[in-house]
């Protein structure tokens, strides 16, 4: 019996490894606006194809989102204290609102839905300690719906930024920057009711000729970072001194339910920079190059569930770079680079990319200047390999550009982008697209990258928008405009490439035959697709299945019907669409006749192949041995009700008539080798028609017989290995 069990127990196995299936797919992601998947074609000519003057340009990027929640996304741009929406690729304005600041101080922008009514609100937060909340109302107006007041001391212009996790959980961070007083950077939380509310930390206190600072390049990223069921707010700052001495922090920030739990400093390091400014603000005096703001990510290095945090930093004096990992406690886990020396003026944002793409290894990168050769410079590292040492790596690009020539504020911002393959090797900086060559990568891990697409407005930030659902252009800020690059590329729709019925439409059908309506729907961007049958279309007696679920390009979607109406004439209607055109709908129609006698399921079956136009198997045949096990399995699904697979009933059969064999074999005392040889036989005449009926893949027919095998193995375990 134990023999039973054991080969019982391995089919079992065999049959739930082909019933359960995942994909998992990492991709690059934007530090700052949280890009999960930017495309651009760069073998596309791109054009300009809108333009808007700016009056006040404080050089912060624009945003990209559906506020409204009608399918189409509006462009945020905020020049100065005009918040303006545009709309499509030609930049057309859709609303503005002037915002009612005394003070030059905004924070960044942060698009959220904090109160949870389904459409996302506009927050700013100004020098005034005043947050405002702007919301896309009906005729596509934008208006001030809330004025929250929040209270931190203030000497002077100092920096502010907010930041949203969930329905009415945010917080709020400021600074001062004048050295001439005693200052505080303090965060509270807010919602979408009350302004500060719960108690207000202070982050950093700093008495006079000393003050805090946001990197060039602030954001609050979020993580996990002790699995209590929320991210915890992250952000970095310098605690700068005029003398010549520079503290670095990394600190998280605990709300739970509007309420700030814990402020923590998980890393601190100081840097020695000799005096290299006596300049009493962090803009004029560069303090703000001398970090970036946090990224997050779940490498697994740690704890399987928590994120690490990586930030990068110039070292003493300036002059060079390096990027440190912290553990979810703020614990160092290795900095990069270890031996070599990367040079560097000033920083990016870090992102993630994918630089060895044979590799599918998730790194971090951060763009810079080489301040030796004054050109573009990407430096990159993965802990995923986990070979200390030997995974960073200094990408090197060729004149013609470099940051000395530019504004090197909110214009280093940088992001990984797919541009002109598959994988996201690719750097989007204001230049251009630069393409990642790991195989140039020589002994001391120096590479080189190519502009593969020269931005034609530089001297701006860019980012990447989806305003067609292509994922694919480009908006670039620079002092004087707001410019969107449209790569040219346009999403098809998908096409309805074949329809399968069964029976065949070249007969009258029976009445209350069962009717099994196939449909294959391709996209050649590869888009996922669904797709639609109606039985009896336009008549009383109409049988809709509605939209299937989404499934990937080439899917064939089966449906099941009664032809229970007797109709000289009636009418199958097939549809197939993709998600990024769901209103562009591929539509196919087919007549078909119902009568007491006729055609029953089974007996025939029509294949329209619409990529080569030509109708494949429109024959009638006394239920032709080809389809004779198709038709069965088929019944045997629309009888049950099931939705599985072909392959996974036809195993789920193997397995229920396999047991049985065993089971009575041995309830019968059977010797063990003539079921083997019973149980042996069958499976290889199942495994043999399913194969010439095309429900098993080759890749499937080996892992069942190398399945079999172990199973026969375990099953004579006694015989073949002396054991018990």
């Amino acid at each position: 019996m134990k023999k039973l069990n054991i080969l019982i127990m391995l089919l079992m196995i065999l049959i739930f490894s082909f019933s359960v299936s995942a994909s998992y797919q990492r991709i690059g992601k934007d530090l700052t606006f949280n890009i999960d998947d930017t495309d651009f074609n760069a073998d596309v000519t791109a054009t300009v194809t809108g333009s808007q003057l700016l009056t006040n340009q404080i050089n912060q990027p624009a945003r990209v989102s559906d506020l409204d929640g009608d399918g189409t996304a509006e462009i945020i741009f905020l020049d100065f204290k005009t918040l303006t929406l545009y709309q499509n690729n030609t930049l057309d304005v859709l609303d503005g609102a002037i915002l009612p600041s005394t003070s030059n101080t905004l924070s960044n922008i942060e698009v959220f839905d904090i109160d949870g009514d389904g459409t996302k609100e506009i927050i700013i937060a100004s020098g005034d300690k005043e947050i405002y909340i702007y919301d896309l109302e009906n005729n596509n107006d934008l208006n001030l719906t809330k004025t929250l007041i929040i209270d931190y001391p203030s000497y002077g212009e100092g920096s502010i930024l907010v930041s949203c996790r969930d329905r009415d959980e945010c917080i709020w961070i400021a600074n001062d920057e004048d050295s001439r007083f005693s200052t505080e950077m303090r965060v509270g939380t807010f919602n979408s009711i009350n302004g500060t509310i719960a108690t207000v930390n202070i982050l950093s206190t700093a008495p006079t000729n000393e003050f805090t600072c946001f990197s060039k390049i602030p954001n609050v990223q979020q993580g996990n970072l002790d699995d209590q069921g929320d991210d915890e707010f992250i952000i970095s700052y310098i605690h700068a001194d005029i003398s010549g001495s520079e503290e670095m922090n990394v600190v998280s920030i605990w709300v739970n339910n509007s309420n700030m739990e814990d402020v923590a400093v998980l890393w601190t390091e100081t840097l020695l920079t000799n005096g290299f400014s006596n300049e009493q603000t962090c803009s004029l005096g560069g303090y703000e190059d001398l970090m970036t703001a946090p990224l997050t990510y779940n490498f697994k290095l740690s704890n399987g569930d928590l994120d690490e945090t990586v930030v990068g930093y110039l070292g003493s004096n300036k002059l060079f770079m390096l990027m440190v990992v912290l553990d979810p406690g703020g614990v160092e886990i290795i900095k990069y680079p270890l031996f070599l020396t990367v040079d560097a003026g000033f920083l990016s944002n870090p992102f993630l990319a994918n630089t060895d793409w044979s590799t599918g290894l998730i790194d971090f990168c951060i763009a810079g200047e080489d301040f030796v050769d004054l050109n573009i410079m990407v430096f990159c590292s993965s802990l995923e390999s986990k070979i200390a040492g030997s995974n960073a790596f200094e990408y090197i690009a060729e004149i013609p550009y470099n940051y000395s020539i530019v504004d090197k504020s909110w214009t280093v911002l940088s992001h990984s982008v797919q541009a002109d393959e598959d994988d996201m090797t690719e750097v989007l900086t204001m230049f251009g697209i630069y393409d990642l060559d790991y195989s140039s990568c020589d002994i001391d891990n120096e590479c080189e990258m190519s502009l593969i697409y020269s931005m034609p407005k530089i001297n701006g930030t860019v980012i990447i928008s989806d305003m067609d659902n292509t994922a694919g252009d480009i908006i670039v800020s620079t002092p004087t405009n707001l410019w969107y690059i449209d790569d040219g590329f346009v999403n098809s729709p998908a096409n309805v490439e074949e329809t399968y019925t069964n029976p065949c439409l070249n007969g009258t059908w029976k009445e209350n035959t069962t009717v099994n309506i196939r449909v294959t729907v391709t996209d050649i961007d590869s888009d996922l697709v669904n797709a639609r049958a109606i039985l009896y279309y336009s008549d009383t007696n109409e049988q809709d299945s509605g939209w299937s679920i989404n499934a990937t390009s080439g899917t064939a979607f089966s449906f099941s019907f009664i032809a229970n109406k007797s109709l000289t004439t009636a009418q199958i209607r097939v549809m197939g669409r993709d998600v990024e055109n769901p209103s562009d709908v591929d539509t196919k129609d087919y007549s078909f006749s119902v009568a007491v006698d006729g055609l029953e399921f089974g007996d025939c079956t029509s294949t329209f192949d619409y990529e080569t136009d030509i109708d494949l198997a429109a024959e009638i045949d006394e239920i032709g041995e080809n389809d004779t096990i198709d038709s069965f399995i088929d019944n045997t699904k629309s009888d049950l009700g099931l939705t599985m697979s072909n392959a996974i009933l036809w195993l789920l059969f193997m397995a229920i008539v396999t047991g049985a064999i065993l089971w009575g074999g041995a309830k019968e005392g059977w010797d063990p080798k003539v079921m083997l040889m019973g149980v042996s036989i069958f499976n290889i005449i199942m495994i043999v028609l399913a194969t010439a009926q095309g429900i098993f893949s080759p890749t499937l027919i080996f892992i069942i017989l190398i399945l079999f095998i172990g199973a026969a193995a375990a099953f004579y375990r006694k015989t073949i290995f002396g054991g018990g």
